[in-house]
């Protein structure tokens, strides 16, 4: 070559600088802090320190006159430093995502990955429209807390979306450890089928089913035994228990206590808007919270039939008077949305305490330890969402699906696991380190006493206070008219706990508006009213419990009651209080407060000394009810005979021996639990599986009517149009898409007649295969080796994180611009219309039909 400049060359001058690149060991500083989970600022603020003390590499001897790069982060820096940072963490952002997955996944690829190997028990590209993007993950050790912690246990599985860029649902199945603590056990992950325009309906029972059964055959069998979960609980979404009951037939399905009464809360809210701000729109609200708390604690389906029918009489009589017509008229369609939505008895014993009690016979555990709702794993996903993810985000910007499994599997899962692991053996250390200088005795934790972590409720004892024994008198002299006793109270004798209402103020029971307080008296000592003097001044029992105290003593003197305790100190109540709560859990009062608390067979005595004893409610169990064995129903001496001669003395030998024997009662206890355990393996397979059945049908009932009676209008009127175009031999409206719902519902229809379930099952694909190659590409390949794969979700990209933000700013143009639109759209119809009129009138004038 010519080593000599010519003349030309000599003389040109420069018209734009050139790009100075970054000195190497500033990338290399900056990728370490992102690795160690720093931030872009935390980044550009160590960038400033390290110039100002010069002690990047080669710093020292950098000229400015000759020096060929620099020092200092540019915001043009971020796309090349965050590149880098990927490829650190082994993700090729340079590529497709759906390459990076299939490349780890593929033993015979370079990019090949162990650990998502390890972890991805289930996997399917999308190679075509029609297919999902799938990718199960499940490490090694969720795989053992899977058998830990949820095997002949509970399991909860719940679903949410939105957690990186594409349009892919996860689902989520978590265990409960002995702790209490909810632990992940396997993530299902997978696109929503093309065309969705949402995507948290992006889901079927069939996809859930295919992965929930991919699982299972991934987790094999250990003791001879497959994977099975006694009890599940889930939303009210009847996809999931669909999927759910293919798999474990006879699995014990609790619904969510939260997303019922959510459900409940939405349909009282659309039916309260009828109704004017007013006291009386405040007391019909009160009235449905009540009924709404008191069917969720119903243990009997005629019980809880009966309070709401109870609840409709109520509202018959307010719609006789002109000022209460709207509450009537509201309230009584909230309460007919209840009966035909929710007061299925399968769906019944779902969502009310009755198969929580059933879930506790079959797990061997207390009530307390059978979980109401599916608040771990929503907690567990607000973690994962605000937490960990956005730990990895930058800018606020969601992360590339592939970034998201690729975090997940080697970052996210294996911290929580390290951290969940670590407090385990903390607590494991503190309790073999003062074991023995506790006297061979596990301590509690100090920052947590038993006070703190379980706070005493009030306790009722009947202390000198002369005022309120007074005032108890006069309610008691009123009865009936101040005072009311549910049925069961007129039979003391059979009766161990009596409820009764107390009026407020100058009302009367039968009108509408009337404000009362609830009592209840446990032949323990224990005793309950809703009032605030008792909730809040805790100095013993209120005028409404002294009044009923006189009751049922009069009812003691006349030998038609049995014989009650009646603590009269704080140290006497906390006694009951705590051996209520070694029986029955530190929440027994919540339960309690309108179901009856029964006695064992051994404790119904007319002693003061053994009427303390408690058994868990599983006697109230429909099982044990008609067990041969066990009479739950009847606590009358006279049904009990070897217990009908029994002596105060005997009772007190009793409790003395419980006393020095505390694990006789736990003993009785699990003996009922194995009889209710064993009633159950006997004649409940067939019976759980099938009133499961009849549950999710009786959801997908009232669905179904709910969509028939909202479509039937606009159906009526597109019947209408559809029957002029067959009088005019016009041809049918709407194109493919109307032709393909047509025969859609067809088929589903001809499916459900003749009652064979659709199977739409999606082969798995084996991760060592390769793909056929399709007839046109997509997107840009790096090597010729990879195959041809479709994206999650191409149809339509998700919105930024902040356009709700700017779309609420900006409201008032925002609507300008709808009014806008809509004024051109119906202008267009119209014209179209007219266009259409003219036309079918000249072909009339012609002949021509």
């Amino acid at each position: 070559g010519c080593l000599d400049h010519d003349e030309d060359c000599q003389a040109a001058v420069m018209k734009r600088r050139p790009a100075v690149p970054l000195h190497p060991h500033v990338y290399h500083v900056a990728v370490t802090q992102l690795l160690d989970g720093a931030n872009i600022s935390s980044v550009q603020r160590k960038n400033g320190e390290m110039i100002a003390a010069k002690a990047y590499f080669d710093m020292v001897s950098w000229d400015p006159a000759t020096a060929n790069h620099r020092y200092i982060l540019l915001q043009s820096d971020s796309s090349q430093l965050y590149h880098l940072y990927m490829k650190a963490l082994g993700i090729d952002t340079s590529i497709e995502g759906e390459l990076n997955v299939h490349r780890w996944l593929d033993p015979t690829h370079p990019g090949f990955s162990l650990a998502v190997r390890e972890a991805v028990f289930y996997y399917v590209p999308r190679v075509e429209r029609e297919d999902r993007f799938i990718v199960c993950i499940a490490t090694p050790e969720m795989r053992d807390a899977t058998w830990d912690y949820a095997h002949r246990s509970q399991l909860i599985l719940d679903g949410t979306f939105g957690v990186c860029s594409a349009r892919l649902l996860l689902f989520i199945a978590m265990g409960i450890d002995g702790n209490g603590h909810g632990v992940p056990l396997a993530l299902f992950i997978f696109s929503a089928p093309p065309g969705n325009n949402a995507s948290h309906s992006g889901y079927n029972t069939t996809i859930l089913k295919d992965l929930l059964k991919a699982w299972v055959d991934q987790l094999g069998t250990r003791g001879g035994e497959s994977f099975n979960p006694y009890v599940v609980i889930t939303d009210t979404d009847t996809r999931e228990r669909g999927a759910l009951l293919d798999i474990w037939p006879s699995v014990t399905l609790l619904l969510c206590k939260f997303h019922v009464r959510q459900a409940w809360k939405n349909q009282r809210n659309q039916q309260m808007k009828k109704i004017k701000d007013s006291h009386w729109k405040q007391q019909a609200i009160s009235l449905l919270h009540n009924l709404e708390r008191d069917l969720l604690a119903s243990t009997d389906f005629e019980t809880a039939s009966k309070i709401l029918m109870d609840r409709h009489t109520e509202c018959n009589k307010l719609l006789w008077e002109k000022d209460r017509q709207s509450q009537g008229e509201a309230m009584g369609e909230y309460l007919l949305y209840i009966r035909s939505t929710w007061m299925k008895e399968p769906l019944w014993r779902s969502w009310s305490m009755h198969n929580r009690w059933v879930a506790a016979a079959k797990l061997s555990i207390p009530i307390e330890g059978v979980l109401p709702t599916t608040n771990h794993l929503e907690s567990f996903n607000g973690i994962l969402k605000r937490k960990h993810i956005r730990n990895w985000e930058h800018n606020g910007n969601r992360l590339r699906f592939d970034v998201f499994i690729h975090l997940l599997i080697t970052r996210i899962l294996p911290q929580i696991f390290t951290v969940a692991r670590a407090q385990r053996e903390h607590v494991q250390w503190l309790a073999q380190r003062f074991f023995l200088a506790a006297g061979n005795t596990v301590l509690p934790n100090h920052r947590a006493p038993r006070e703190i972590l379980n706070p005493l409720p009030p306790l009722s004892y009947w202390n000198v206070d002369r005022r309120r024994d007074e005032l108890g008198q006069i309610l008691a002299d009123s009865e009936p008219s101040r005072l009311r006793f549910y049925p069961s109270a007129y039979a003391p004798l059979a009766t161990q706990q009596h409820f009764a209402d107390c009026l407020s103020g100058n009302c009367e029971f039968d009108q509408p508006n009337a404000l009362y307080h609830r009592l209840s008296l446990h032949i323990s000592g224990w005793a309950w009213c809703t009032c605030q003097d008792f909730h809040f001044n805790h100095q013993g029992a209120c005028k409404h419990l002294r009044a009923l105290r006189i009751i049922v003593e009069r009812w003691m003197h006349q030998g038609t009651s049995r014989v009650y305790l009646f603590p009269d100190n704080h140290s006497d109540a906390l006694k009951i209080h705590e051996r209520l709560t070694r029986l029955w859990g530190d929440k027994y009062y919540e339960g309690a407060q309108r179901v009856p608390i029964p006695l064992t067979p051994a404790e119904v005595t007319e002693s003061t000394h053994s009427s303390t004893q408690l058994v868990p409610a599983v006697l109230e169990l429909e099982a044990l009810a008609n067990s041969p064995h066990i009479d739950t129903h009847s606590n009358h001496p006279a049904s009990h005979p070897n217990l009908e001669n029994s002596t105060a003395t005997d009772a007190e030998e009793l409790e003395v021996e419980d006393e020095e024997r505390p694990e006789g009662t736990e003993a009785r206890q699990d003996n009922l639990i194995q009889a209710n355990v064993t009633l159950n393996e006997a004649q409940r397979p067939h019976d759980i599986a099938e009133e499961n059945r009849q549950a999710v049908q009786a959801q997908l009932d009232a669905k179904a009517q709910h969509l028939i009676e909202k479509a039937q209008p606009v159906l009526g009127k597109l019947q209408g149009i559809l029957n002029e175009m067959v009088e005019l031999n016009s041809p049918a409206p709407g194109g493919e898409s109307f032709h393909k719902l047509i025969h859609s519902l067809d088929a589903s229809l001809q499916q459900l007649k003749i009652n064979e379930p659709i199977t739409t099952q999606v082969p798995p694909l084996p991760v060592s295969s390769t793909t056929q190659p399709a007839s046109h590409v997509l997107g840009k390949r790096r090597d010729p080796q990879d195959p041809i794969l479709r994206p999650p979700s191409p149809e339509h990209r998700k919105q930024p994180r902040h356009d709700s933000f700017i779309i609420t700013r900006n409201s008032h143009y925002t609507l300008a611009l709808a009014r806008m639109y809509l004024v051109q759209v119906l202008e267009n119809s119209y014209i179209e219309i007219v266009k259409f009129h003219h036309a079918h009138e000249s072909a009339q004038s012609e002949g021509n039909h």
